[in-house]
């Protein structure tokens, strides 16, 4: 049900470097921070922008990044047919933010292009 945001975790870690040590306060945060409900698949098109502004939150808190750091999520798809649909511009926390990139089966997973967790 944490795909999604575990995707991002490693996203920030293997593509920017920033790491996220407790990925259980990080995924708690993020769902009461976004307004996202416990037990539930998060909907990153409907509250992807929510979700990101978390994530930077969270992310500011820790000390990770600074005032100016934002993000921008982009989408990778399985079409049911062996290919990608790729989906820009899906969420934003801010202009100008770095870019984290998720593989979504088509189905019910995220995952994070560079592996996951």
């Amino acid at each position: 049900l944490n795909c999604a945001l575990f995707s991002i975790a490693d996203q920030l870690h293997r593509v920017h470097g920033i790491t996220i040590l407790d990925i259980n306060e990080f995924t708690k945060y993020v769902r009461e921070n976004a307004l996202l409900e416990f037990n539930t698949m998060i909907d990153v098109l409907g509250n992807g922008t929510a979700v990101l502004r978390a994530v930077v939150a969270y992310l500011r808190r820790k000390g990770l990044v600074g005032d100016g750091f934002a993000l921008n999520l982009k989408i990778w798809s399985s079409d049911g047919q062996g290919g990608l649909m790729e989906f820009n511009n899906v969420a934003s926390s801010g202009a100008g933010g770095v870019q984290v990139v998720l593989y979504y089966n088509g189905v019910n997973h995220f995952d994070s292009i560079t592996g996951g967790f």
